[in-house]
């Protein structure tokens, strides 16, 4: 359900694997269609004319990838036909809405960033009763899209205005503005009620703009936080999952380490941008794609291959993501050249040449993610720089639309 580009990478991985792939979604020319045995013009926002579609083409099961949005839908969908999915209602609304997420934290005694809820209703009374710097960011999207950092009271009002245009329920979350590079993802895998933490890492950003979401990076695994994470967090973690019946699936959580403690933030229970699977791959043996599929095709993974996650990985792994200026892309550069590299083992591509992009401070500018490996610290930093060196993304007029490759020297092993 759902053909956006992120989802061409599972579909590869799908074909790999033998399956036949039938996907739907309400747009003609969605990238998915292209890579797809069939392909309908039903929305996945339908789970009724979708459930129909399914008897009629006799499918075995229902999967959908990178996008909140599509959640519920697709449990609703699959409710309907009583197909397998790994989330249930309340679960999947509580992943999605960030108020019932730091409220749901806080029951299971998990921290989380310092944090008001703010509607249209109580928007000036809250005003002197915060302090500033803060962060403000709709309460159910997702991706960067409606986030803005205010640094001064005088600005908080237009600010959040702002921010309730991208909120579907007019409500935001209002944080402490954190240290944007302290920021971490912890990735866990949940089988038969019993959860396994797959990898962490630490994420590196940009402020290409001091008042807006900060541009992605890349991120380095496992993170130098893993040992505390393992002593501090991962039980009150795993706790959280039974207490909200996550019993199935996968999940990501993102947060920030300031003075010792561990502060969290965000939180998806589906596939996370940036196809992190692969490094696991790369680093673990466990291809947790291939987790998923099977799960919504038969309700059953394969625990022998479950019990080979290990997120102290034996190699070092980062992920380069590369970000674009607005415009429209005239020529792409260097990428083959760099997947010749040993220790470059594969790209996610976001975008190519003709593509428009006008949506800066979110994730809709990413270009593309290089994954990294290296067996040290030298050898990883050689492989990013590799990547820096060599890729080139040009507008139409010839101009480079590349925000900036990571420098490998900033990288904190």
């Amino acid at each position: 359900m759902g053909g956006v580009q992120a989802t061409c990478e599972v579909i590869k991985e799908a074909k790999r694997l033998g399956i036949y792939i039938l996907e739907t979604d309400y747009l003609e020319d969605s990238p998915a269609k292209k890579l797809v045995d069939k392909s309908f013009m039903v929305s996945a926002t339908d789970p009724e004319a979708v459930a129909k579609l399914a008897v009629n083409e006799q499918i075995d099961g229902i999967f959908t990838c990178y996008t909140d949005l599509l959640l519920p839908y697709c449990q609703k969908t699959c409710a309907i036909l009583n197909k397998p999915f790994w989330g249930n209602e309340r679960n999947i609304r509580m992943c999605i809405d960030k108020k019932l997420f730091k409220t749901a934290c806080a029951q299971s005694d998990v921290p989380t960033v310092p944090w008001m809820l703010v509607t249209p209703q109580n928007l000036k009374q809250t005003l002197n009763e915060l302090q500033f710097p803060l962060v403000i960011k709709p309460a159910d999207n997702s991706g960067s899209r409606g986030v803005f950092k205010c640094f001064h009271q005088s600005d908080y009002l237009k600010m959040c205005e702002k921010a309730l245009q991208f909120s579907k329920n007019k409500e935001l979350m209002v944080e402490r503005l954190m240290d944007v590079n302290k920021e971490f993802s912890v990735y866990y895998f949940i089988n038969k009620g019993i959860s396994h933490l797959t990898s962490m890492g630490d994420r590196y950003v940009d402020v290409v703009n001091v008042n807006s979401a900060p541009q992605a990076k890349g991120m380095l695994l496992p993170s130098v936080h893993l040992h505390e994470w393992m002593d501090k967090m991962d039980a009150k973690v795993k706790s959280f999952f039974k207490n909200n019946e996550m019993y199935e699936g996968y999940v990501f959580i993102q947060g920030f380490y300031d003075n010792g403690d561990f502060y969290l933030s965000e939180i998806g229970y589906r596939l996370n941008g940036g196809d992190t699977y692969k490094l696991v791959e790369q680093c673990s043996g466990v291809n947790i794609v291939e987790l998923l599929l099977s799960y919504s095709l038969t309700g059953e993974v394969d625990e022998a291959k479950i019990k080979l996650f290990n997120p102290f990985f034996k190699q070092k792994a980062f992920l380069v993501t590369v970000g674009l200026k607005n415009g429209k892309i005239g020529a792409i550069k260097g990428i083959e050249k760099i997947l010749k590299h040993k220790k470059i083992r594969g790209v996610s591509q976001m975008h190519f040449v003709g593509d428009e992009l006008d949506s800066p401070g979110t994730n809709a500018q990413i270009f593309a993610y290089f994954m990294c490996v290296g067996e040290d610290a030298p050898t990883l930093k050689e492989a990013v720089s590799y990547v820096r060196s060599n890729l080139e993304v040009l507008d139409e007029n010839g101009k480079d639309m590349l925000v900036g490759v990571i420098n490998p020297e900033i990288i904190r092993f």
